[in-house]
């Protein structure tokens, strides 16, 4: 699942754009610091409104699928 996850980040990202995967699992006590937790929501929005516009393709939306999910933990 994370191994998806990179690939539709990096596909979806400019060749150009670096790149800090941050997973926040907070099941272990893994807290994230919160630069890292606004850049991971402004992601997710980002995805989210590509995908209501259409510009996600298929990737994009099982990639909206997964950080939703992600995402209400």
């Amino acid at each position: 699942m994370i191994a998806l996850l990179l690939v539709t980040v990096l596909y979806l990202a400019a060749p150009t754009t670096s790149l800090e995967i941050v997973v926040d699992n907070k099941g272990s006590g893994c807290l994230v610091n919160r630069e890292f937790a606004e850049a991971i929501d402004k992601f997710h929005n980002g995805l989210r409104q590509r995908v209501a516009r259409g510009d996600g393709g298929r990737a994009g939306k099982e990639m909206y699928g997964l950080v939703r999910k992600l995402h209400k933990r």
